[in-house]
Formats: C-alpha cells, sequence, structure tokens
C-alpha cells in the first residue's frame, strides 16, 4: 500500500496541485499543459514525503484557485473539505494552512467590499465541518474529545523529546525560547 501512495496515488495529487496553481496564474490552456509536461519532466511532482504535506498543498492551491474565481462558491465549499482533510491527516500543517485561510478571510471581509468575503467564509466553513464532523462525533460518542484535545495541547506546547526552538547551537548571543508549561 506504501508503494502504491509512493508511486501511483501522490503524483497524480502532484499533477492536480501543479493544475490548480497554473490554472491561477496562466489563462491559456496549452500553456498549462506545458507546465505540467515540463514539472513532469523535471521529476519535481511526486516529491511528498507524506500524505500531509500534499493534502495541505492542495488545500492551498485550492484556495488560490477560489480567490481568482470568487463566483463559484462550489469550490469554496470543496476548499472546507480540503481543509478538514489535510487537519485530519496532519494537524501541524492543517492548523497552519487554516489560520492563513481565516486570516485572508479577515483582511478580505475588513478591506474588499465587491467580494462577499462572509458569505464565501460560509461555504468554506460548512465544508470543513462536513469533513471533521464525523472525526468529532465518533470522539464524543466515546467521550475523548476533551482528554484528545488537552492532548494535544500539552503535546504541540511542550518538547519532551526535541530541544526548544532557538536554542543557542546555532545563534549564540541569542537566547532560548521556551514554550514549556
Amino acid at each position: 500500500a506504501l508503494l502504491n501512495n509512493i508511486y501511483i496515488v501522490f503524483p497524480l495529487l502532484s499533477i492536480a496541485l501543479a493544475h490548480f496553481y497554473i490554472r491561477t496564474f496562466i489563462k491559456t490552456p496549452s500553456l498549462r499543459i506545458l507546465f505540467v509536461i515540463v514539472c513532469l519532466f523535471q521529476g519535481s511532482l511526486g516529491l511528498y514525503p507524506s500524505i500531509r504535506h500534499i493534502c495541505a498543498e492542495i488545500t492551498l492551491g485550492l484556495f488560490f484557485f477560489c480567490l481568482t474565481h470568487p463566483g463559484k462558491r462550489f469550490w469554496f465549499f470543496i476548499t472546507g473539505i480540503a481543509q478538514g482533510i489535510s487537519i485530519l491527516a496532519g494537524t501541524e500543517y492543517g492548523i497552519g494552512i487554516f489560520i492563513i485561510i481565516c486570516t485572508t478571510f479577515i483582511l478580505f471581509c475588513i478591506t474588499n467590499e465587491k467580494i462577499h468575503a462572509k458569505k464565501l467564509a460560509k461555504f468554506f466553513l460548512s465544508g470543513l465541518l462536513v469533513s471533521l464532523m464525523p472525526f468529532i462525533s465518533y470522539m464524543i460518542y466515546h467521550g475523548t474529545l476533551i482528554t484528545f484535545l488537552e492532548d494535544y495541547y500539552f503535546m504541540v506546547t511542550s518538547f519532551e523529546n526535541h530541544s526548544p526552538p532557538g536554542s543557542d547551537i546555532f545563534f549564540p548571543p541569542l537566547p532560548q525560547i521556551s514554550l514549556n508549561n
């Protein structure tokens, strides 16, 4: 199954990712196809070590595509579903992408009056809720949601097996940063 994912599924998802990125920036279909072919021949597609990386990248690519096509609300819903999958696949990447997307929506609500960012955010959040609801309801049913959130918080804020970020190994004059509770 691992070989199937590495050599078949990841390259196909990488091609879809390259297609979403190039659709954002180039409008000519022949140049899009040429870009994907060049990426294939250069071997730059499919270099993802695990599914959590590519889920977050596809979510970001879908969101860039949605920003260029704000009238297509269905894609905001699909982006929300992809965001939920990326949170479930790897929370460290999924939460980061979620913060970026929410910050972008807040900036659009403040600065842009032509795009109805609140409506688009509702489509995005409903897609996110649809994809996360089975996991959340499973955790609630078994009574482990609060314990999971507490354990996840302590895992993120404490570095038991790692040195703290910003340690003075590489930068001796800088103080160490401690995130321990």
